[in-house]
């Protein structure tokens, strides 16, 4: 029997991920993959991260829709050459705002000596220490972090290297 998830439940689905405080974004994966040039696609039921190396709590969250350039807004976030504009809780439903506009600056020298080089970069919804106790500081290597919760998103990708005097901004966008 088909179904279909409705445009309600998509855009509640979203109001609700950008009110959640404890959503991190992880990098792992330090090891090659079998052929460098073409990374795995992850597993839809994936739940654990291998190789887990840092997480960082991601404090920049807002609902967006794809820039409309009649409808007289300005266009507040481009990713990816695509524009998005912020929407208010309040007008999500008469906005159609079932995206989610995630985005963290990572200072990889938090991250060192530990290695700079990964393959993916996740969405962690509630991770844990080896107490059960939820993580709610801003940031954690991999040694602190016992159970990364759930994983909302991730992406593998070819390897990226990192030296630890750089910055860089990790921008996502999740739609329901």
């Amino acid at each position: 029997m088909p179904s279909i998830t409705t445009t309600k439940a998509r855009i509640h689905n979203a109001i609700k991920l950008c009110s959640e405080p404890y959503l991190y974004y992880a990098l792992s994966q330090t090891s090659a993959w079998p052929d460098e040039n073409n990374p795995p696609t992850p597993s839809v039921s994936v739940s654990t991260l291998t190789e887990l190396i840092y997480i960082r709590r991601i404090q920049v969250k807002h609902l967006v829709v794809v820039d409309d350039p009649y409808d007289g807004y300005a266009i507040d976030v481009e990713v990816n050459g695509i524009n998005y504009n912020y929407v208010l809780e309040a007008s999500a439903y008469d906005r159609i705002a079932y995206s989610v506009y995630l985005a963290e600056t990572i200072d990889y020298s938090s991250i060192a000596p530990t290695n700079t080089t990964f393959r993916t970069i996740s969405v962690l919804l509630n991770p844990e220490d080896a107490y059960g106790t939820i993580l709610t500081g801003l940031e954690y290597l991999a040694a602190s972090v016992a159970d990364v919760g759930q994983i909302i998103y991730t992406n593998n990708r070819t390897y990226l290297t990192r030296a630890p005097e750089q910055t860089e901004m990790i921008q996502t966008i999740i739609r329901f």
